[in-house]
């Protein structure tokens, strides 16, 4: 993982999986004023089977494929720590809690629990009859969300280590995530996004994309989606109808790429000087892009920032900063 000399000043470093077994890193950097660039960090041949998850934390980078392991890097020395191999199928989540747990989720349809001191499995929470497709954890480190392909959704007390409830859906999720406020959380199916609220118990709002949806990040209270022929949306969720219920606006929408599937979106933070955010795309067919979008009233049309082709099929991302 060699981490090569630089111009300009990095903002953050975009980690991607690929189909191509690999993961690959790009600094985001800073040249001039209103001139970024993206420059290939690193590129670490870690899997024999393409790469399905990736996620940060604290000085830590864990990948996870289809090859049943999940491989470790340290981000500060820029060295390779080893695997973890406890699922037998396809890693699908990975989600750091703090710097102090990594969650992984598999095919299996099991989620394990590792301690990122010692990197022991400290617990595996079974339930689910079928591959577990996402996992979201609550800032508390009490709570998770898991979808699969069985068409549920479990709330887990990590605390007893066993669920707390478990709804039945209509159609199998592909991801679930909790909103930056906690009130709410989201899961996609298809072309659909719906809204949940614990305090409910149910839906309390649904966005149809009109594409199928591939991946989802936050800026604030903004919900971004994005999916096939290029399709992003930025879509607030602070709005409701007469009755109380979420009436989720569309304030930016806009084609990264037509032509092809924006496979991952990443918020990549505020940009305080000029008063906007970054948001990072990837593509299926390879392309990286970085965005400055005004998420405040979408006003300004989205401005690319920066572009590179990574020569291979992205797969998963996720955001490091060092800290």
């Amino acid at each position: 993982m060699a981490n090569t000399l630089m111009e300009g000043t990095q903002e953050f470093e975009l980690v991607f999986g690929t189909y191509e077994n690999f993961v690959v890193g790009y600094s985001f950097r800073r040249l001039q004023d209103d001139l970024f660039t993206l420059e290939q960090s690193f590129a670490s041949p870690s899997h024999i089977a393409s790469v399905r998850a990736v996620s940060s934390g604290g000085k830590f980078l864990a990948s996870g494929s289809s090859d049943e392991t999940i491989q470790l890097y340290n981000m500060r020395t820029r060295k390779e720590m080893g695997s973890l191999m406890k699922h037998s199928g396809t890693i699908n989540a990975l989600k750091f809690f703090k710097n102090s747990h990594l969650f992984s989720a598999s095919d299996d349809g099991t989620i394990c629990v590792w301690d990122t001191g010692s990197w022991q499995c400290l617990k595996t929470l079974t339930g689910h009859k079928q591959a577990v497709n996402d996992i979201a954890v609550h800032s508390s480190g009490k709570l998770l969300l898991s979808v699969s392909k069985d068409k549920t959704i479990y709330t887990w007390n990590l605390v007893k280590g066993r669920p707390a409830f478990i709804s039945k859906l209509k159609c199998e999720a592909s991801r679930v995530a909790w909103c930056p406020s906690e009130t709410l959380f989201v899961i996609t199916h298809g072309n659909d996004c719906d809204i949940f609220s614990p305090e409910v118990g149910g839906v309390v709002g649904s966005i149809d994309f009109g594409r199928r949806i591939s991946d989802l990040t936050f800026i604030g209270d903004y919900l971004v989606l994005s999916g096939d022929e290029g399709k992003v949306g930025v879509f607030d969720l602070t709005v409701k109808d007469d009755v109380g219920k979420v009436a989720p606006s569309c304030i930016i929408e806009f084609e990264a790429d037509p032509r092809a599937r924006i496979k991952c979106v990443e918020y990549g933070g505020p940009n305080e000087r000029m008063g906007c955010h970054y948001l990072a795309t990837g593509t299926s067919e390879g392309v990286v892009s970085v965005w400055l979008l005004n998420a405040a009233d979408g006003a300004d049309k989205p401005k690319l920032l920066a572009k590179k082709s990574a020569g291979c099929r992205l797969t998963a991302c996720s955001i490091f900063r060092e800290e």
